[in-house]
């Protein structure tokens, strides 16, 4: 791997996992899709041979497109992406479970879309420099509703701010927009939780594989790593031989 630099250097610090909502869409409704793009999105979703040993698989936990276009309503630095979601949202997509070994989560979407263009069209407007304060307001308002709706922590959260900020990440695909940080989770007891988070979107050819992660302190680049370049390497032939 030489000197590449790779997503997941989060600090040793963290010390609960939080799972975060993707911030790409979920949704699942039907589109009219060519079944081959389907078959293509659902090559490049993660699979647990992509993780090592201890991680399982679980239903995804993430929110609607619904949902999420309801939480940015009033955000104003979120009418970029929510333009982009509804775009996305046209495109034939899967959805992989989300992977986890009780410290680390990692999941993924993959969108398919026209030509490779209109793919790297999507990946610019993702990297729109009002995306990060958009996704640091709109996970800020979904962590929380989740600690308010958890009977573990319901009226125990006093603040939740989340930090994130572009990656310069070489080696991901065609190219690349990564965003990573942290949740800083502050009790009215006066504890503080900090919870790394990231999210790595991904062109590959007329794709984009869409990678949202999560580490409560242990190492996540061992993991994240492997895990995006064998599921790319499985999209990029699906998209060949499709």
């Amino acid at each position: 791997m030489g000197t590449r630099r790779r997503p997941g250097f989060f600090a040793s610090s963290f010390v609960a996992l939080v799972v975060v909502t993707s911030v790409a869409s979920a949704a699942n409704a039907a589109n009219t899709a060519s079944t081959s793009d389907t078959d293509a999105a659902k090559a490049g979703v993660v699979v647990a041979a992509d993780f090592p040993a201890g991680f399982t698989g679980k239903a995804s936990s993430s929110a609607s497109t619904a949902q999420l276009a309801k939480l940015a309503q009033g955000i104003s630095s979120c009418k970029g992406y929510a333009a982009l979601q509804k775009v996305i949202d046209a495109q034939p997509r899967a959805k992989s479970r989300d992977f986890s070994d009780g410290s680390r989560d990692v999941s993924n979407e993959v969108d398919v879309f026209a030509t490779d263009a209109k793919a790297s069209a999507a990946l610019a407007r993702y990297g729109d420099a009002s995306v990060p304060t958009c996704l640091e307001q709109l996970l800020g308002k979904v962590l929380t509703q989740q600690y308010a709706k958890d009977q573990s922590t319901k009226g125990k959260i006093r603040s939740v701010v989340v930090t994130l900020s572009p990656q310069d990440v070489s080696g991901l695909g065609d190219s690349s927009v990564v965003y990573e940080g942290s949740a800083r989770i502050t009790g009215k007891d006066g504890s503080v939780v900090q919870v790394g988070l990231g999210n790595a979107a991904v062109q590959v050819g007329r794709a984009v594989s869409d990678y949202t992660y999560t580490t409560s302190g242990a190492d996540l680049t061992t993991v994240l790593q492997p895990a995006i370049d064998q599921s790319v390497t499985r999209l990029r032939a699906a998209l060949t031989s499709g």
